[in-house]
């Protein structure tokens, strides 16, 4: 598959019943898929751009302005990439490249300042490494392994930051327990905090979740650069990755030894 020849599919509020939003689509009756589509619905208002693979592909890519996007970042007058996931066959042929040449485009034609995305080199985002290799630079870096990367327009616009260099100071109010952070925007989070309530329980701590609603909220309270999804323990942050049961077990036994 040439990316001259990438199928591509446009998702707006009028198609996204029908189109969907890629992840889990063969799972839209569950609660984590219908929280996403309802988020997706509030967004489009707020100019998300969500572009899908066509034909049998398989990747997306979701980005929205930075005034909006639901990172904890100032980035006013930057696009930013929420998600760019390509996964199974359609790896490996350019169509990550596509999907971000898509990005760069439309931020080019409305005229932002460039295009940036937080992202680390560990598991369950885009690695930091293809920005890189797409001319992105590393502009602010935060804990938990992230960065915050961008690609400029012009010589000199002025640079998106991460909102604190704090974060441990963000968890100053939930110093017991395990806490889970969570927003609707991917449609597995619901998951993971079921995952999360069920190791407390199976380890007897309690587990307390806290749910933001709005980008506002996302930067005035996020303990992770990741923004939509974080798990503390006794105040520090335990993990930003959406875990498997094992993985989260063996991190809770590692910060209590």
């Amino acid at each position: 598959m040439g990316s001259h020849s990438l199928p591509i599919i446009e998702v707006t509020a009028a198609s996204i019943d029908a189109d969907g939003f890629f992840c889990r689509m063969s799972k839209m009756k569950t609660a984590g898929n219908q929280q996403k589509l309802a988020w997706a619905k509030e967004r489009f208002d707020e100019e998300l751009g969500l572009t899908l693979l066509g034909e049998g592909q398989r990747g997306f890519v979701e980005v929205m302005p930075g005034e909006q996007c639901w990172r904890p970042i100032t980035a006013d007058g930057w696009d930013v990439i929420h998600c760019l996931w390509v996964v199974g066959t359609s790896k490996g042929h350019g169509a990550g490249a596509a999907l971000l040449e898509q990005v760069l485009t439309g931020a080019r034609a409305r005229r932002r300042h460039g295009v940036a995305v937080v992202t680390r080199e560990k598991n369950w985002v885009t690695p930091r490494s293809f920005f890189e290799h797409h001319g992105f630079t590393v502009v602010d870096e935060g804990v938990d392994g992230f960065v915050l990367m961008a690609l400029p327009f012009s010589k000199k616009p002025p640079a998106p930051r991460f909102v604190t260099d704090d974060w441990q100071g963000r968890l100053a109010h939930h110093r017991k327990d395990l806490v889970v952070f969570r927003t609707a925007q991917c449609p597995y989070i619901d998951d993971a905090v079921a995952g999360v309530v069920a190791v407390g329980k199976e380890l007897h701590i309690p587990v307390h979740v806290v749910e933001w609603r709005s980008a506002a909220e996302v930067r005035q309270s996020a303990p992770s650069p990741y923004g939509t999804f974080a798990v503390a323990l006794d105040g520090k942050l335990l993990t930003s990755t959406c875990e498997l049961p094992a993985a989260l077990r063996k991190k809770i036994a590692a910060a209590r030894a």
